[in-house]
């Protein structure tokens, strides 16, 4: 087996800062894709022909889809992880992680085959919002739902391109570990056991690898963004040699690639510009480029003495142009969202402005929070 020893992302140290940082990513996340949620099926043209907008106050409270289940079910597999390591035990991550989404197929209605592993019952178990049938991807229920574990080199679903591995995979990126190959193994796998396409795996990595860079940056800005995303195109470019992941990640580097170019040149994320560079394909290594290239175009401009309120004005501002772009708008608001929060831009606060009213709308984000403080309590936190 070959593989490159040099590490292109930083790892987060963890501390208090890493602990609000991890919490703002799932509330964050939650934000843009209960924002994008009801967008899901619409194209541009039909999202600007809505007024008011489907996220306004007269459409009542904000719904979650499958997008934040996932997130928080991957999250919480970790936190079993922790737990046992903290009873001084060993744990199979990736074990956890499958039997963690046959829960959550469970509960949203799925029939499991009498084949497939039993596994007790977990807290996240009862938390109604993040079990509810909301938009799962046809990929995700046929491998759940066949009861077997997928693999790397062998899956029900080889062609899947879609969102369902790489949004959840941010949830990995949170992992405070030294080695970045480990965080990127255990995407890879995870991502294999629903998606089999090779630069579903990669998108998925690299998404994970984004995120943890961001939350090792010393601030939020615009600066933060671009560089963490040269680090991640520069990871893509090593992936040829590693006999442990399959394909180049070279759709999922030009992807990137054209993001940066785009924030350089001035390109603005309008839905023309992004159905002209990147389709309207909803495949993941494109949208992982839309949501960075929509993330870092809201931080550009940001004045460096601008205050939170102002910031997280401009951001919800940039968030309601994401999810209004021809796409996959739920996986776009939720990674959008999640990056701004890893990087550490201000994304909480109880103040009434656009952003704290919406947060403050998206049902069930105490059980979200309560994902993220089972998590963090493992950790120390």
């Amino acid at each position: 087996m070959s593989f490159s020893s040099v590490e292109f992302t930083h790892a987060p140290e963890v501390s208090a800062k890493f602990g609000g940082r991890v919490r703002g990513l799932l509330y964050a996340s939650a934000l843009g894709d209960a924002l994008g949620y009801p967008l899901e099926l619409l194209s541009a043209e039909q999202v600007a022909e809505h007024d008011p907008k489907p996220w306004d106050s007269a459409f009542g409270e904000l719904l979650v889809s499958d997008d934040t289940q996932l997130t928080c079910f991957t999250l919480d597999a970790l936190t079993e992880v922790l737990e046992w390591n903290n009873e001084g035990a060993a744990a199979d991550e990736l074990a956890c992680l499958w039997l963690a989404y046959l829960r959550w197929f469970r509960g949203i209605g799925g029939a499991l085959p009498e084949s497939a592993p039993f596994s007790l019952d977990r807290e996240i178990d009862g938390s109604s919002e993040l079990t509810a049938h909301r938009g799962p991807g046809a990929a995700t229920l046929r491998a759940l739902g066949s009861g077997k574990m997928q693999l790397v080199s062998k899956s029900l679903n080889p062609d899947a391109l879609g969102s369902g591995a790489l949004v959840r995979s941010a949830a990995l990126g949170v992992l405070p570990v030294a080695q970045e190959r480990t965080v990127v193994l255990l995407a890879v796998r995870a991502a294999a056991l629903t998606h089999g396409h090779p630069e579903a795996l990669a998108s998925a990595a690299a998404y994970a690898l984004l995120v943890r860079d961001l939350l090792a940056s010393p601030s939020g800005t615009f600066g933060a963004l671009l560089e963490a995303a040269r680090r991640v195109v520069s990871w893509c470019g090593s992936v040829a040699a590693d006999d442990s992941i399959p394909g180049d990640a070279s759709r999922t580097a030009a992807a990137l690639s054209r993001a940066i170019e785009l924030l350089e040149g001035g390109t603005v994320p309008v839905p023309e510009a992004v159905a002209e560079y990147f389709g309207t394909g909803w495949t993941a290594p494109e949208l992982l480029g839309v949501a960075f290239w929509c993330s870092a175009d809201a931080a550009k401009s940001l004045p460096a003495d601008a205050d939170d309120a102002t910031v997280r004005g401009a951001l919800f501002d940039g968030l309601c142009r994401a999810v209004s772009v021809d796409s996959d708008s739920d996986s776009v608001g939720a990674m959008t969202a999640a990056l701004w929060a890893a990087a550490g831009f201000p994304v909480g606060g109880d103040e009434a402005d656009a952003w704290s009213e919406a947060l403050g709308r998206v049902r069930g984000l105490d059980q979200v929070e309560a994902v993220a403080e089972r998590y963090l309590h493992q950790l120390g936190l």
